[in-house]
């Protein structure tokens, strides 16, 4: 009940924010539609504000002023996507934003199963975000390993030891109060064991058919 009330207190006081600098009265709506778990309506809003201020850059508008609530509308949409499974769509969008999103297009492969694409665009990520300070850039590393790699073992070691290095310097980063902000590192922590598990088992049938 404490992590819930946390959690609504700070959504509460974002858009509360927002409800005093958002330009577009629909960036609220939206918001509050995600702050009922009315994940679809948010997504439509979302998307109808976008087409709405493209219509407005085309009649001379100036951007310069509300390029933070543009990046608003992009990042909610993306959740809203996500909480509606759509990564489809989310994947669609990844690979035309390739180099702004290019942990999303990677996350959008590994949900995919595409694994072509997950070791392209990993390769591309890795030379902006450093495994060292990313749990997630080094957990798919691990697993583009036991799916590429027959001796896989020592480069699996490697990056369940990055992954957990950096999961927990991200757990010490946040707030000692545990809250729902802290779940994405639990679920991390949860994805580093089974890979551990995974690349074990890959090497106990290794070694049953050699």
């Amino acid at each position: 009940k404490q992590q819930q009330k946390l959690k609504c207190v700070t959504m509460d006081l974002w858009i509360g924010l927002w409800q005093s600098n958002a330009k577009y009265p629909e960036t609220n709506a939206a918001m509050f539609y995600e702050q009922m778990g009315y994940f679809e309506d948010a997504q439509s809003t979302y998307e109808s504000v976008m087409s709405k201020f493209k219509q407005d850059v085309t009649n001379g508008l100036n951007t310069s002023k509300i390029s933070a609530e543009i990046q608003l509308w992009e990042d909610q949409w993306i959740r809203c996507s996500k909480e509606l499974n759509e990564w489809n769509i989310i994947l669609t969008y990844a690979l035309t934003n390739r180099d702004k999103y290019g942990l999303l297009l990677t996350d959008c492969a590994w949900k995919a199963g595409d694994w072509n694409l997950m070791k392209q665009s990993l390769l591309r990520t890795e030379q902006v975000l450093s495994k060292q300070f990313n749990s997630r850039v080094s957990l798919y590393g691990g697993y583009v390993s036991l799916l590429t790699q027959r001796d896989n073992a020592a480069a699996i070691g490697k990056y369940i030891e990055l992954a957990s290095n950096a999961s927990l310097q991200e757990w010490r980063n946040l707030p000692q109060i545990v809250s729902n902000i802290h779940i994405p590192i639990l679920q991390m922590a949860q994805q580093i064991m089974e890979l551990q598990e995974a690349g074990q088992i890959h090497q106990d049938l290794l070694r049953k058919h050699s």
